[in-house]
């Protein structure tokens, strides 16, 4: 037992001194050869509490590459918190590919101070949106023909008054390829 204690003992100072490598932690005693069953009910179970450090390290790595579809057992106490995170990162994924496509009614409240810059983000959006609306009904009603183009010469925008005045439509302009839009 003095013996087993010592190897497990060496190998905790090796990984608490140069971590746990791309191994992880490799249990140094074969606890089927202890004779005291006590001892080796610890053993097994010491080898199991590493065992699930461990994973939770290889799930903890995996998650924090963006990993989000990464798994941990269900019973390893050590990757519950991280098991929570990932549900977390899963439906701020979730939010952000709805406000991709366009919904704006997104909040997050569950992720601390990223949760304040995420709204903030979509108040900016929805401010935006609303400027470009009005600037829409603006070109909209006007009697000239406003038409904006980017730097490579891209048509941007054009309001149905240019439209009107170049006798072409957007699509036409751009070729049908959706580059130009209103605001």
């Amino acid at each position: 037992l003095t013996q087993a204690l010592g190897a497990i003992n060496n190998s905790l100072t090796h990984v608490m001194e140069r971590g746990l490598g791309k191994n992880g932690f490799i249990f140094p005693v074969e606890c089927q050869r202890l004779e005291d069953p006590a001892a080796r009910l610890f053993c097994e179970n010491l080898e199991q509490i590493f065992a699930q450090m461990n994973e939770a390290c290889r799930f903890a790595e995996a998650l924090a590459n963006g990993e989000l579809q990464a798994e941990a057992s269900r019973s390893n106490i050590f990757a519950m918190p991280l098991k929570a995170l990932q549900s977390s990162l899963r439906h701020l994924t979730w939010q952000t590919n709805q406000v991709a496509v366009g919904d704006l009614s997104q909040n997050v409240i569950f992720l601390g101070e990223f949760s304040q810059s995420f709204n903030r983000m979509i108040e900016s959006l929805r401010d935006k949106k609303s400027l470009e609306q009005r600037l829409k009904t603006i070109t909209d009603v006007m009697g000239e023909g406003i038409y904006l183009v980017d730097t490579t010469g891209t048509l941007i925008f054009a309001n149905p008054e240019a439209e009107r005045l170049l006798g072409y439509s957007i699509e036409e302009m751009t070729g049908g390829n959706n580059a130009a839009r209103h605001p």
